[in-house]
């Protein structure tokens, strides 16, 4: 079975009482602190934010505790989408900047926005991937889709290299030391250079 998710604010305070009380005593406080309206005192306040259903199943199955989530924290949506937070409601409602696939009865976009339950922290794989998916996407190319007049640089000796033709191989020349021309598949350029700049960023043209 599984088991309930609290909040970290409920969970500290699950432990603290438990140093004082057994759990039945913990659920029969918590019982009478919601009948008369009247908590025992700050801990059994985080716990009345859920359910006693809930309260009762965290004791005696154990718990697991709900992320926390902060703006400007990158997630994934169960989706597999990638974000960055751009807000969090009064009522854990996360917003990110991620666009949906529609608008509004305004005609503005629509950026993801739902309970925390569906996210979890991005992995630093995966917003490395994300951001060099929104580099690409700025101008409006797919990842490491090239074409003639880009420059890019070489990791290993910082030698720049002009993207000359792109077929099934990509063909580059040297344009520092000796001119010479060179194919590199899309993958052995994306491993082995960086972009310096793309041909839309060039001013002389």
């Amino acid at each position: 079975m599984s088991k309930p998710i609290i909040t970290q604010e409920q969970a500290d305070a699950i432990e603290q009482l438990r140093r004082h009380w057994s759990d039945d005593e913990i659920i029969a406080r918590s019982v009478k602190g919601r009948v008369f309206g009247q908590p025992y005192n700050d801990c059994y306040k985080h716990l009345e934010k859920n359910s006693l259903f809930n309260l009762t199943r965290a004791l005696e199955r154990g718990y697991e505790v709900e992320p926390e989530f902060k703006v400007n924290q990158w997630v994934t949506h169960e989706s597999g989408t990638v974000s960055k937070i751009t807000s969090i409601d009064d009522r854990g409602i996360i917003t990110t900047d991620h666009i949906l696939n529609r608008r509004d009865q305004y005609g503005k976009y629509v950026y993801m926005n739902t309970v925390a339950m569906y996210f979890r922290h991005a992995t630093p794989e995966e917003i490395a991937k994300e951001k060099e998916r929104r580099f690409w996407a700025k101008y409006d190319r797919d990842v490491w889709e090239l074409f003639e007049g880009d420059i890019l640089k070489r990791l290993t000796d910082n030698e720049f290299v002009y993207v000359v033709e792109v077929g099934d191989g990509i063909t580059v020349i040297n344009i520092i030391n000796d001119y010479t021309f060179e194919e590199y598949t899309k993958n052995e350029l994306r491993e082995e250079f960086s972009v310096f700049y793309l041909s839309e960023d060039r001013k002389d043209v």
